[in-house]
């Protein structure tokens, strides 16, 4: 069990790279850009419930599993739920009818912030496996 969270960790990262380069190509003319749409929006809901659901079992691992560690106590966890928040915030802001422009313009913004955040915790968390 105390493998889930690194595990489910490299499957989110993987997701959100494979979302933010169909979110990149969906801007594409045909043929290319309606297809990635469509993998955009199977690939990017896959990503958010990976890393919301990596940050939730990474804190629960801490608590049930690793009790040497202190929760909160590395930066591995702050970058980790921040990368969950920027996910929440992109999926949030997802461009559809009748949504302001803005939210057009900052959706993938919102969506690379959480990548790069998502990059720099599988880093910092690669000194902490078990």
């Amino acid at each position: 069990m105390i493998y889930v969270h690194p595990i489910v960790g490299v499957l989110a990262v993987v997701f959100m790279y494979a979302a933010a380069l169909h979110g990149f190509k969906a801007r594409r003319r045909p043929p290319v850009g309606p297809r990635s749409r469509r993998l955009h929006r199977f690939t990017a809901p896959a990503a958010l419930v990976a890393v919301v659901f990596s940050a939730a079992w990474g804190s629960t691992s801490i608590v049930l599993f690793r009790p040497k560690l202190e929760l909160a106590d590395s930066d591995h966890f702050g970058v980790g739920w921040l990368a969950a928040l920027l996910a929440v915030l992109a999926a949030l802001t997802r461009p559809r009818a009748g949504r302001p422009p803005w939210m057009k313009a900052v959706h993938p913004w919102l969506g690379l912030a959480a990548l790069a955040a998502a990059t720099l915790e599988a880093g910092l968390g690669l000194d902490m496996l078990p």
